[in-house]
């Protein structure tokens, strides 16, 4: 602190007004000034004038940069922006915490914040796109952004919404959703532990009336809307459809469980191992009823000859195999039987009716219980009464095909 002590060359006018005539250079030195002023006339009957630096920081200054980190003390102070008005402390403060205007997209879009103000998402400039320029220059600045960074949606969408009126933000969130959905969510809801795992949690949030998060719907939610249903409240209606759902869902997997398994269709040749070739519907049915009583000869009861959910025919046309049986069901001799085999020169020098005495002795070794393994070994002493070049040719498919 400097005391400046009046002497007699010192004018009477100006130490008797002391107190009164210290003033700021600048708004920024007012508080200095009224600390001079009130010292001044404090001192000023004392005889002596009192001048406080007013570069010098106060007690409460000197206090507030030591609570601040040692690298952020005694910084000089920033530079005052030029402005055509004066920068009152208070716009001051708004310009420097200003929210953004828009954030980034997934194809470099600027979406507009819910701060946003209206104004151009970018400068024009910084179009390429023409459409997108012209668009940006009669103020339709969202979709001017849809212009430059998706063409063809432009044409799809801007043709048929008026841009003026068009939400970039909806757009965008929409398209993501709906990708999600399709590629994630309704295949695995389409498993069936995706489908057990949506019963039992609409069961869950049925009883407590709270969601959990863990529904598959809330994947899309939680990466394009960054929230899920988790600790949400949920109303009567929406408590009411989930237990419905669940109540569906459980009746549904009770069905399923009930019902009977799926017929296991056996064959003698694996399934596409022979390329058949169509014959006419008038050869068909004879060779349909040439079959039925042969295996009624060799003695396969009636009920058994043909498969109900394969015509029910001795003869199946359609089969790409040489006959077919399903265990406690049927049993039946496929168009494969009428075509050569490659790499079995027994088989295709083999007549017809050696050729289906053969499959049938097969095919009734696994309808009563045998693998096709089993069916290798035990159709050649078959007790059927099949013809023998028959039982030879069942020995040479043993020879060929019962190796592991």
């Amino acid at each position: 602190m400097d005391k400046v002590t009046p002497d007699n060359n010192t004018p009477a006018s100006w130490a008797g007004n002391a107190g009164a005539s210290c003033s700021a250079d600048s708004a920024d030195q007012s508080e200095f000034a009224n600390a001079f002023n009130q010292e001044a006339q404090k001192s000023s009957d004392a005889g002596q004038l009192v001048c406080t630096d007013p570069t010098a920081p106060t007690p409460r200054e000197e206090a507030m940069q030591q609570s601040l980190p040692e690298n952020e003390r005694y910084l000089p102070p920033p530079s005052p922006q030029k402005s055509s008005k004066p920068a009152t402390s208070s716009s001051a403060s708004s310009s420097q915490t200003a929210p953004p205007q828009w954030e980034l997209g997934p194809r470099g879009e600027h979406i507009p914040t819910n701060d946003w103000t209206g104004g151009p998402l970018r400068p024009i400039q910084d179009y390429d796109k023409p459409w997108a320029i012209a668009l940006a220059k009669q103020g339709d600045y969202e979709a001017a952004e849809l212009a430059q960074n998706y063409l063809c949606a432009s044409c799809h969408i801007l043709t048929k919404v008026d841009p003026h009126d068009f939400n970039l933000r909806g757009y965008v969130k929409g398209w993501q959703r709906n990708y999600i959905q399709g590629m994630v969510e309704v295949p695995l809801k389409a498993t069936p532990i995706g489908a057990a795992w949506e019963v039992g949690v609409s069961t869950g949030q049925a009883i407590t009336g709270e969601g959990s998060g863990l529904h598959i719907s809330n994947i899309s939610s939680a990466l394009v809307d960054d929230q899920t249903d988790l600790g949400k409240k949920l109303t009567t209606g929406e408590r009411l459809w989930e237990g419905g759902t669940a109540a569906v869902g459980w009746a549904t997997m009770g069905l399923g469980l009930r019902a009977p398994a799926p017929a296991v269709r056996g064959a003698m040749i694996g399934e596409g191992y022979i390329a058949t070739r169509p014959i006419s519907a008038g050869s068909a049915a004879r060779l349909n009823g040439a079959l039925a009583n042969r295996m009624q000869a060799l003695g396969i009861p009636e009920e058994n000859i043909g498969i109900p959910q394969y015509g029910g025919q001795a003869y199946h046309a359609g089969g790409n195999t040489v006959g077919g049986n399903i265990q406690g069901v049927g049993i039946n001799v496929d168009s494969g039987v009428l075509q050569p085999i490659e790499g079995w020169e027994a088989w295709n020098n083999a007549p017809l009716s050696v050729r289906a005495d053969a499959v049938i002795a097969h095919e009734w070794a696994e309808f009563n219980g045998a693998t096709h393994a089993e069916a290798l070994q035990l159709a050649p002493n078959t007790s059927l009464p099949i013809r023998p070049e028959s039982r030879a040719l069942l020995l040479d498919m043993l020879r060929l095909y019962g190796q592991p």
